[in-house]
């Protein structure tokens, strides 16, 4: 999950990501919820994106551990973001990877980008479109007085197959990994039916697309 809005935001993604199959919380649910102290001190609306996902004919970039994307936004706005595992940055709900993300101005092209060229240092094949995921999205913004902040999104997913997976993720913008955990104890508390999400959005399409990936 990327941080639009924050600019000037680090190169470490912290996040948790969970499946929602007994549905997405409502306003009312998280008008009442605190995380870790926190509460909602902004409320989003829903915005549809698209993200086109590429690598290499053999998936080279994917064996290397990056993730490297295109998001298109509901006005045409675009980003480019690559993604790296760290070591050990995936247990349970949590996933903490390496991210560098630029917003394209109007005309750039995304091969010109830093996120990019890092990705193309990564492999010497061709890195060409690869799936395409479509998200309808809400983001809430929670915080305290302390100044942490954790952005928690609503996200309806719609994979190149036509299936459909509702998913819930919070991404930290302060504080320490201490806060992600009693955030994650909250949120497992608070909202029912959650599972921690055994992978990612581009992992999950390539798993259900056994016949161009398998």
């Amino acid at each position: 999950m990327s941080g639009h809005n924050q600019p000037d935001a680090g190169p470490l993604e912290i996040e948790l990501r969970f499946l929602a199959d007994a549905g997405l919380p409502n306003m009312a649910t998280l008008d009442r919820l605190q995380l870790a102290g926190m509460k909602l001190i902004e409320r989003g609306e829903q915005r549809l994106h698209s993200d086109v996902y590429f690598d290499t004919p053999r998936l080279g970039l994917r064996a290397a551990g990056a993730n490297l994307r295109i998001r298109t936004g509901s006005m045409g706005e675009r980003w480019v973001t690559l993604k790296q595992k760290t070591r050990g940055g995936h247990k349970g709900a949590v996933n903490i990877r390496l991210e560098s993300e630029v917003q394209l101005p109007p005309g750039a092209l995304a091969e010109d980008s830093d996120p990019w060229r890092t990705a193309k240092a990564l492999t010497s094949r061709e890195i060409r479109p690869m799936l395409q995921v479509t998200t309808l999205r809400e983001e809430h913004m929670f915080g305290d007085g302390h100044g942490n902040r954790a952005l928690m999104a609503l996200d309806i997913v719609t994979y190149p197959d036509a299936s459909v997976e509702r998913r819930l993720e919070v991404e930290m913008r302060t504080g320490t990994p201490q806060l992600l955990r009693l955030v994650e104890d909250d949120i497992r508390r608070r909202i029912r039916g959650l599972k921690a999400a055994p992978r990612g959005k581009r992992s999950e399409a390539i798993r259900r697309l056994p016949q161009l990936f398998g």
